[in-house]
């Protein structure tokens, strides 16, 4: 081993946090091999208040970093100084290396790869994997540690954080060629029972092997099948015999239909994963449930509008042994119109209710007509925005208006089979959000000036209590010196009522400067130089709220390279 390479050694050792990513050995014997970049920044805060302050008077930071890329690795290392504390950040030591060439590339580390959501769903891991895509095919491997051993907690008496030792491998195959696809996949991930020495009764160790076949083809370039069908072996306790270790089989299955003529596009997808349904490649999977929607999209007039929409159905509880079950419905609708160069308007509004239905205990001496709980949920959001653009090359000018509108509401009762849940019913609890805002922005493009002002309303309405949340707002801004020197204002004021009561009143105001000189080459970096400063006064209101006020100021300044 020759001295630099020793040297080389040490360095990446002592350097610590090593993030390779994407590294590309096809620029081996080209320039520029090693890259440095980083930057510093300095900043200082001060801070008044009267009464009890938000913080503390006085604060000041300094932050670097640099980071050296050599044939793609990421080697960072950043330093962190404030009038608290002192922190060098070199997270973790070895990361993880990513090196490719050509259509190879391998993993090596703490990484992740994605084979499907029902088998390895980017779950982390500890160790290696190599992905190929040589023409058409593509093929992946991967081996490692999904999870560390940690023994049960004696101090605190918590078996929270007890885990066993857990090994995963998993491969795939697949050929895709013009529109037509077909991939198999195999997920295996295994705990090892003498990894830990404590025992506890909710922990166990556990065996999960999962096989999947993927697929997607194409007819008439207009007709679009994909689909996925897993299957999934799952033992909850190895060290049990076989009869009592709770071995399961369980499936999963998802499928799309999409079929696309000019402007318009058809899709209906379904899918059902069983109960208990589980895979160690995620950390966390929905089961027992099976939906089926459906999502046309338009594009009309020559593109100017477009609207899509989904709707579907969803329900649980698919092999009867819950008490409850849940129906669950679903639908949305989004339209976008290009009026004309100046006139764009967006709309759209979802609906989402859920129905559930608990069976009530049998009792053989009572005979009930009502035999079953319900519970209905209900969720509506509209939205409705538009843009309106006018003026001439020298002065622009735009109009906003956003708005939106949500209630929801919920209710619950014994209904027998043949009762119909009417509106009455559902208004047990409802609560309606409405938010507006207005905006008109002018810009000046020789004097680089712009001011904004606007209002803005937000309303909550719930039980016997209406809630009003108002106040308008100005921005004014304005750039010199060749854009070197900004210079930002603003301010706003906001009231808020409940049931036309007064309960606070703010006005806040801030002003900021940037500036941001040019050096001679882009290779000598960036530097800038930043001051900042923010008053708010919150007035006594009716004698529920004490007067206050504050005031912030920001210095700073900042070097890349």
């Amino acid at each position: 081993m020759t001295t630099a390479f020793r040297i080389l050694f040490c360095f990446i050792l002592c350097i610590g946090p090593v993030s390779y990513s994407g590294q590309n050995f096809d620029d081996i014997g080209k320039k520029n091999l090693l890259k440095i970049s980083g930057g510093v920044d300095v900043s200082s805060v001060f801070y008044s208040a009267n009464g009890s302050g938000r913080r503390q008077p006085f604060t000041y930071y300094f932050n670097g970093n640099v980071t050296g890329n050599i044939l793609g690795i990421s080697l960072p290392f950043t330093f962190n100084y404030t009038s608290n504390q002192v922190r060098y950040s070199q997270p973790a030591n070895f990361q993880s290396f990513t090196p490719s060439y050509k259509w190879a590339k391998a993993y090596v580390g703490i990484t992740a790869l994605n084979f499907s959501q029902y088998t390895q769903a980017s779950h982390p891991f500890t160790g290696i994997g190599v992905e190929l895509t040589p023409g058409k095919f593509k093929v992946a491997l991967l081996f490692g540690i999904f999870k560390k051993a940690r023994e049960y907690d004696y101090e605190l008496n918590s078996d929270t954080y007890m885990s066993y030792k857990r090994t995963g491998m998993g491969s795939y195959i697949g050929y895709e060629d013009k529109g037509h696809a077909l991939k198999i996949i195999y997920f295996l991930a295994k705990d090892d029972p003498g990894s830990i020495h404590g025992r506890s009764s909710n922990i166990s160790p556990m065996k999960n092997s999962v096989v999947s076949l993927v697929g997607k083809t194409t007819l008439l370039k207009k007709l679009t099948f994909d689909a996925e069908w897993a299957i999934s072996t799952f033992v909850k306790n190895t060290l049990s015999d076989a009869t009592n270790s709770g071995k399961l089989f369980m499936h999963a299955f998802k499928s799309s239909v999409s079929y696309r003529i000019k402007t318009v596009n058809l899709a209906i997808n379904y899918e059902r994963i069983n109960p208990d349904y589980v895979t160690l490649g995620a950390y966390f999977i929905n089961n027992d449930f099976e939906n089926v929607t459906f999502s046309p999209s338009f594009t009309l007039l020559n593109g100017r509008l477009n609207i899509s929409a989904n709707a579907g159905m969803q329900h649980n509880n698919l092999d009867n042994q819950k008490l409850t079950t849940s129906n669950r419905f679903v639908g949305s609708f989004n339209a976008s119109y290009t009026v004309n160069r100046k006139l764009s308007v967006n709309a759209g509004y979802s609906n989402f209710s859920c129905l559930t239905k608990q069976n009530l205990h049998n009792d053989p001496f009572y005979n009930s007509t009502l035999d079953t709980l319900h519970f209905f949920q209900l969720s509506q959001n509209g939205s409705f925005s538009a843009l309106y653009n006018f003026g001439n090359k020298d002065v622009k000018q735009n109009v906003v208006l956003n708005g939106s509108y949500q209630v929801a509401s919920q209710s619950h009762g014994l209904y027998s089979n043949f009762d119909v849940l009417n509106s009455q019913k559902k208004d047990d609890s409802k609560t309606q959000s409405i938010n507006e805002l207005l905006f008109y922005n002018i810009s000046h493009s020789v004097s680089k000036t712009s001011l904004g002002i606007g209002i803005n309303a937000n309303s909550l309405m719930y039980s016997n209590t209406q809630t009003l949340y108002y106040g308008p707002n100005i921005n004014l801004s304005r750039a010199i010196l060749n854009n070197k020197l900004k210079l930002t204002l603003s301010g706003t004021y906001n009231q808020s009522l409940a049931n036309t009561s007064k309960m606070s009143e703010i006005i806040r105001g801030r002003f900021a400067l940037t500036y941001s000189p040019k050096l001679k080459s882009e290779k000598a970096g960036r530097f800038n130089l930043n001051l900042s400063a923010d008053y708010l006064i919150r007035f006594n209101t009716s004698g529920k709220t004490k007067l206050f006020n504050e005031f912030t100021c920001n210095i700073g300044a900042a070097y890349g390279f």
